[in-house]
């Protein structure tokens, strides 16, 4: 300590810093301390529950008082409900009323006697009911009965339903009075049930009752001179609403409401609910009371509950009063107890100020003074204890100089060795700084999602840039949480990852389903290692988003399995269209006989409907599987359309309008006309099918291009123009979950019976088989939208032509060379043949028909020939025969071709083709135009 050491000021003490200035405080606050616990003990009681104060005890007693209130108007409520029970019941079982209720069971609704209107109003004057009427259960009309002077409004609809529902003999129920009125109680009682089989009353009896003019005058006397001006006795129902008027308005100033405001406070909650007691609460004011509340039960189903209740500010004024009063009191002994206190503080402070003022001159930093030892004991001990201190702090000042020198020292040297160190940790820190550098660049620009998650918590430390674009959360979202958290995996996926990681010690191939934050689902690939991030555990994750590589593998799969539904389609259609020939043939032939009965007839045309019926459904089953034989032409799709229009307005009945619009301009397509109509078709009895009623079908058309971004989302369809065929419903839309299913074979969702699920699957089928594609839209109770894309033509295409009227049956006497493994065919196909004057040479098989042409000496003008055959192909053998025999002419016949003679179900423009199954015309025609050079 040096001389120039400053010294501050002595500031001048309040008087109650001191020590005299404590002991008159301490004094004071005992003796408040006493008297308020002794007044307050007397109040409210002893802690601990040792004894009970006036508070207690006359809240106590204010309860027993307000509980045997309730109990009486419990009793009171409970007799008179029982009376009016039994009006009801003496009621019903007048002689007149059951005389009434048996004259409308035998002769319908007769008018009552005027005596049993004028016998109820007798009733409910003397018994101060509001109405007593009979009413009609079904309509609610007054058939008789009286009323005062503003008579109630009808029942209800549904208290009429209720009361008149078998075996409910009494119907207890509120209902509004009307304008000017208040609530009213009804009791509605079933007369005459007994006289019908369905046991329902011929007549209810109502008799109702105004709460406010009946109810409360008595509840109102119960309390009267007992609990005061805010006693008051307070009635809801099961929905604690109001029954009758309140004394007091609702907070806002509102008078209450029966049946419309509800009493929101805990009594009537408590009562309603069937409990009963006595407590403290607030009431709908929202003022505190002592309530008593009782639980009234009308039947098992209706109850009320009722709150007798007197606010607490008036039930405790005299506990208040006493209060007030034991203040008073303690005032007057703390300014006794204050004169005493300064009393002592002067006599204990004097010795005590000397020691202070010496005090103060020692903290101007001169350490060579001292406290005078003078004054009593106690003030001598505490100045030698001071002098005795000051001492010690000289000496630790002292010996305080010479330990800063040395420490002085010591932070020389150590400041040179930290000089160095930070040398040293900048290198490495600009080394560290590089790596970190490389590794922040590979974790940003890897192009598979990477993340770190702690082992202890299974949080997210990090996640990379991909995982932030793929998954859609930021990387503020993620870090901190864990997957769960944030709805990137699910509960189930995250216990399987932790059992996968505890039993193999890594993640391997783990396939799982993730959500973006979007909701979209995920199929990812999983794999994880465990590392050590500052000395804790933490797994390192990498993530693959693999859902395009599944819905190509999907895909691939599908095609697959649509290709062995194809295969095996072909091969049954191709020996189901023979024996269709077969039965088409032999029928049209037995239809050609004139000596036929009109019986015999009849039975041949239905043999032959039915197998053309058939040859449908197998032409829908080729479609389907991409196997049916088409014949493509170059046409306008709008004129095509339109040629169909009437007979689509035939198909969908008159209760659906057709909208037809056409696009602009030609709307040049590449297809067999015949699988328009077959697509518009199926699509038009689908829309009739959902449409209940009446409906609108709107066929639109119009030339698209469409881009990269566009074929996205149409399947598998390549950028290009498009001709876009529409046909929109109005019916009732198809749920999301079967869209996925409506183009599978066999699939459908109409009733047993209405459709064979073939439909949407040939048109799906036609769409493919001629490049295009098809996108269905749908919503339930919105209509569907399907929209056919296909490839448009060029203008310079050729159109084909119309077809001709029916020609009649022409033969001629060419030599025909039959080569058909089917025996059936081969009969039925000479018959024919034979009849319209041709030579039949004919051949089982491709080996005989070679063999029969290289004997034979005359000319052979056509081979007809199956193309599915044994051993060789139909194909095959006509080249080898014309290589024999240049310029024979061939016609190929078959009901699957196996792309022997066409691409992918389409013939070639160079073939001469017949379609099985067929008939007598058809076969002529196409012979005789390959003979004559007209087909190709």
């Amino acid at each position: 300590m040096t001389d120039e050491t400053h010294v501050h000021p002595r500031q001048r003490m309040p008087w109650h810093s001191g020590i005299g200035g404590r002991v008159v405080i301490t004094f004071c606050t005992l003796s408040l301390l006493v008297l308020m616990a002794v007044e307050l003990s007397e109040l409210y009681g002893l802690p601990f529950g040792v004894t009970k104060g006036r508070v207690a005890d006359s809240t106590a007693k204010e309860l027993t008082v307000l509980s045997s209130i309730a109990d009486g108007n419990k009793k009171l409520i409970t007799s008179w409900l029982e009376e009016r029970h039994s009006d009801t019941l003496s009621v019903a079982s007048a002689p007149a009323v059951r005389s009434l209720a048996v004259q409308r069971v035998r002769a319908g609704k007769q008018p009552a006697d005027r005596s049993l209107g004028e016998w109820l109003e007798v009733l409910r004057s003397a018994y101060r009911y509001e109405a007593v009427r009979i009413v009609d259960p079904q309509t609610g009309a007054l058939v008789a009965g009286g009323a005062d002077d503003l008579p109630d409004p009808p029942l209800a609809p549904a208290l009429l339903a209720e009361a008149s529902r078998p075996g409910n003999d009494e119907t207890v129920s509120f209902l509004p009075g009307g304008p000017g009125r208040s609530a009213r109680l009804h009791l509605v009682r079933q007369v005459g049930q007994d006289l019908t089989l369905d046991e329902r009353p011929v007549l209810l009896l109502d008799c109702s009752v105004d709460l406010d003019q009946v109810m409360k005058p008595l509840l109102e006397g119960s309390i009267a001179g007992v609990l005061g001006r805010s006693g008051e006795v307070v009635m809801v129902d099961g929905k604690r609403r109001f029954l009758m008027t309140t004394r007091h308005p609702m907070p806002g100033g509102a008078p209450a409401v029966p049946l419309v405001t509800v009493d929101g406070g805990k009594a009537p909650r408590l009562a309603t609910e069937g409990s009963e007691g006595a407590i403290r609460t607030l009431d709908y004011r929202g003022v505190p009371v002592l309530a008593a509340f009782r639980h009234i039960p009308l039947n098992p189903e209706v109850s009320w509950g009722m709150v007798v209740k007197i606010d607490e500010a008036e039930a405790m004024a005299p506990v208040h009063r006493q209060l007030q009063r034991a203040l008073v009191f303690s005032a007057l002994g703390i300014a006794v107890t204050l004169c005493c206190a300064l009393v002592v503080a002067r006599v204990l402070g004097r010795p005590l100020e000397r020691i202070a003022r010496t005090a103060a001159e020692i903290e101007g930093g001169d350490l060579t003074l001292r406290v005078p030892l003078e004054g009593t004991r106690e003030t001598i001990e505490l100045a030698y204890s001071f002098n005795a201190m000051v001492d010690r702090l000289k000496q630790s000042q002292e010996g305080l100089e010479q330990r800063v020198v040395e420490r002085t020292l010591q932070l020389e040297a150590l400041n040179r060795e930290l000089q160095q160190e930070i040398t040293g940790r900048a290198r490495v820190e600009e080394r560290l700084r590089e790596s970190n550098e490389k590794f922040a660049a590979a974790w940003d620009s890897a192009p598979v999602m990477i993340s770190l998650t702690s082992l202890d918590d299974w949080r997210f430390l990090d996640v990379n840039n991909k995982f932030c674009t793929t998954s859609g959360f930021t990387r503020e979202e993620a870090v901190g949480k864990t997957a769960v958290e944030i709805g990137w995996i699910r509960t189930e996926d995250a216990v399987i990852i932790r059992e996968k990681l505890a039993r193999e010690g890594r993640i391997q191939d783990l396939e799982i389903t993730c959500r973006t934050r979007s909701g979209q689902p995920l199929l990812c690939r999983r794999w994880g290692e465990v590392i050590t991030l500052a000395g804790r555990k933490a797994l390192l994750s990498i993530v693959m988003d693999i859902t395009q590589y599944r819905k190509v593998e999907e895909q691939f799969y599908q095609a697959q399995k649509m290709e062995s539904v194809g295969r095996l389609a072909g091969g049954v259609a191709h020996d189901f269209n023979n024996m269709l020939s077969v039965i088409l043939g032999h029928a049209e032939l037995c239809l050609m006989d004139p000596e036929h009965s009109s019986m015999q007839r009849r039975h041949l045309e239905a043999i032959r409907d039915a197998g053309a019926r058939s040859a449908d459904i197998t032409k829908q089953l080729l479609a389907f599987a991409r196997r049916q034989i088409a014949e493509p032409k170059v046409l306008d799709l709008n004129g095509t359309v339109a040629g169909m229009l009437r007979m689509l307005e035939r198909l969908i009945g008159e209760g659906i309008e057709l909208v037809w619009l056409p696009g602009a301009g030609p709307c040049r397509v590449r297809i067999d006309p015949a699988q328009v109509d077959q697509m518009l078709a199926n699509l038009c009895v689908n829309a009739r099918d959902a449409i209940a009623g009446i409906g609108r079908l709107t066929i639109r058309t119009e030339n698209v291009v469409l881009g990269e971004a566009e074929c996205r989302g149409k399947g598998d369809l390549s950028p290009g123009a498009y001709v876009l065929l529409s046909i929109a419903d109005t019916g009732d839309g198809i749920d999301e979950p079967l869209l996925e299913h409506i183009f599978e074979p066999f699939f459908t969702t109409k009733e047993m019976g209405k459709g064979t699920g073939l439909g949407l699957a040939t048109v799906f089928g036609v769409v493919k088989q001629n490049q295009g594609g098809i996108r269905v839209e749908s919503r339930k109770g919105e209509g569907t939208t399907f929209d056919i894309f296909l490839p448009a033509v060029e203008a310079g295409a050729s159109e084909g032509t119309e077809e001709k009227a029916a020609e009649p049956i022409k033969g001629g006497e060419e030599t025909i060379l039959l080569v058909e493994d089917e025996p059936s065919v081969i009969e039925m196909s000479r018959t024919i043949l034979e009849n319209l004057g041709y030579r039949l040479m004919v051949a089982r098989d491709p080996e005989e028909a070679l063999r029969l042409v290289e004997e034979a000496e005359g000319a052979v003008d056509l081979l007809l020939t199956d193309v599915v055959m044994p051993g060789m192909n139909g194909r095959d053998l006509a080249q080898r025969l014309q290589a024999l025999r240049p310029g024979l002419k061939c016609l190929f016949m078959s009901g699957y071709t196996a792309d022997i003679i066409a691409d992918h179900g389409v013939v070639h423009d160079s073939v001469n083709f017949l379609q099985k199954p067929f008939d007598v015309r058809s076969l002529a025609a196409k012979v005789r135009s390959v003979l004559s050079g007209v087909a190709s």
